[in-house]
């Protein structure tokens, strides 16, 4: 009947997955139960639950151990199907019968409180003896699938085991009251996805004792109808569904920047490894065998919302990181709009500004030449606004002037000569042109020492010159004025905007001054692309 050894060993793991659903459900409510009553060791409840679950773990070593198709040979079931079956019941049947003969007193007798519980256990022995009662039927049923497979599976993973997900409808219990709070709680929110409400019951129930918040869901689609609306920090998923499977709605969580965040742990009666390999290429973060050790599971859960906690914490620190950067860069364009109005208007209303006290002063003995200092302050304040237009034009555009270096240097020495009646003695040996943000940093430092020279260095002699070698720049600007302390606080922003500007470019900036021996600014910048 049995015609190869993988038709075998599917059978068997698909058997031994339908008998172990309400074997884990007879387990683990008897767990529940005793560890219930674990403040009253006298009650008389409690030995019999302890044979209850003694039972249950007795049936899940048989029903492993049977059907397993490593140790079962194949001789022993060719053609012979009807006599594995009994043999099968005649091993089960007396704990299962144990079980339920236990369970029928203690509903008589238990408290209120124990009778939901009982009722499950009870239920679900029902459901096992049934299912042995019936094994060979259901068996037949399978390997009529086996030989005559769906393609069209949705959780058809390239490898003959994965047949025995078409599960037969007759493994789900009675519907049980599935609803639970979305509260956050502090040990986490965990999603539950499995098509068996007494799974789902189970999990639930272990998990909350544990402190989580856990909602369950019985299908894909449930499953992603909540996870659109609740922000879950773990999701528990079964395998082995209808419609969409469990490995199937793992591949969409994963594709999805919504929830492809959200450790997923897979949980399943299959023990090929072939699932098991496939869930954690699909994304998975681990993958247990059913019946799931509490401790074992407990303990996985707690790595997977750790490693979550610690994904949260990095991209939590990356957007800090991010807003911290566009802080910075927001204060920096703020410092470099304040330098642009401070070396280009202030520049200019400071050669007004001149102008303006001379042509005061020579108003009364002096008309002709009063009138020409204020033909050169309505030149300035032209020059002013000018100014002003091109700064809001680069705020917004960052327009470039092409002009070059030394005509830019020229213009603002010749300015500088119109308003004290200095002419700098100017040197300039560049060997290739500048790039434009040199060029620029370059103009904004001579202009700022020009107008610095003018407002209080008195000075009588002013020169600037700068030489450019193949990887750097220098800048020195000179006059004979009357310095002053480098060392004591100033108000101005005139050299805090020059060493900004330098220390953007990465270069150095020297001043060299003292009161009664003139002043002396350097800078080196290396040689930037344009």
């Amino acid at each position: 009947m049995l015609q190869t050894p993988q038709v075998q060993h599917t059978l068997m793991a698909y058997l031994r997955h339908e008998l172990c659903t309400p074997i884990d459900a007879t387990i683990g409510y008897s767990a529940m139960l005793l560890e219930e009553l674990q403040t009253q060791p006298d009650s008389i409840f409690v030995a019999d639950l302890q044979k209850i679950h003694t039972c249950s773990q007795q049936l899940l070593t048989l029903v492993t151990t049977i059907l397993d198709p490593v140790q079962l040979e194949m001789s022993q079931i060719d053609g012979e199907l009807s006599r594995f079956g009994a043999e099968l019941r005649m091993e089960l049947l007396t704990p299962i019968s144990t079980i339920i003969g236990y369970c029928e007193m203690l509903l008589e007798e238990a408290p209120a409180e124990l009778i939901a519980d009982l009722d499950k256990i009870h239920t679900a022995a029902h459901q096992l003896l049934s299912l042995v009662n019936d094994i060979v039927h259901l068996a037949q049923q399978q390997l009529q699938r086996l030989t005559t497979p769906d393609t069209n599976s949705p959780l058809l993973l390239e490898h003959p085991v994965t047949a025995i997900l078409l599960r037969s409808a007759t493994t789900t219990l009675e519907t049980l009251d599935r609803e639970s709070t979305v509260t956050q709680s502090q040990g986490g929110m965990i999603l539950v996805v499995d098509d068996n409400p007494t799974n789902c019951d189970l999990l639930s129930r272990q998990l909350k004792r544990q402190g989580y918040t856990v909602t369950t869901a019985t299908n894909a689609r449930q499953a992603l109808r909540l996870l659109k609306a609740i922000a879950y920090d773990l999701i528990l998923l079964d395998a082995i569904m209808p419609e969409i499977d469990g490995l199937e709605l793992l591949q969409q969580l994963k594709q999805d920047d919504r929830f492809k965040h959200i450790p997923a742990i897979v949980i399943s009666a299959l023990e090929t490894i072939d699932v098991a390999v496939k869930c954690i290429e699909l994304g998975a973060e681990d993958y247990l065998q059913k019946p799931c050790n509490p401790i074992l599971l407990q303990a996985r859960i707690a790595t997977s919302l750790e490693k979550k906690r610690l994904r949260d914490r990095e991209i939590l620190y990356r957007q800090q990181v991010e807003h911290l950067t566009a802080t910075a860069a927001a204060i920096e364009e703020r410092n470099r709009i304040a330098r642009e109005i401070h070396d280009s208007l202030g520049h200019s209303l400071t050669a007004l500004n001149v102008q303006m006290q001379a042509a005061a002063t020579l108003l009364l003995t002096d008309p002709t030449q009063a009138h020409s200092f204020l033909s050169q302050a309505q030149r300035l304040g032209k020059t002013a606004m000018q100014e002003v237009r091109e700064s809001v034009r680069a705020l917004r555009t960052e327009e470039r002037t092409e002009q070059p270096f030394a005509e830019t240097i020229a213009a603002l020495a010749e300015e500088f000569r119109q308003v004290t009646g200095i002419t700098p003695n100017i040197c300039l040996r560049l060997t290739q042109p500048l790039s434009f943000s040199v060029s620029k940093t370059l103009y904004r430092i001579v202009q700022e020492a020009l107008t610095n020279i003018s407002k209080y260095a008195g000075a009588t002699e002013v020169q600037i010159h700068s030489i450019a070698t193949e990887h750097r720049i220098d800048l020195k600007i000179t006059d004979n004025g009357r310095g002053f302390n480098a060392h004591q606080q100033t108000t101005g922003f005139g050299l805090q905007g020059m060493q900004e500007r330098i220390a953007a470019l990465n270069g150095k900036f020297h001043l060299t001054t003292s009161p009664g021996s003139g002043c002396q600014i350097q800078v080196e910048l290396p040689v930037l692309l344009n």
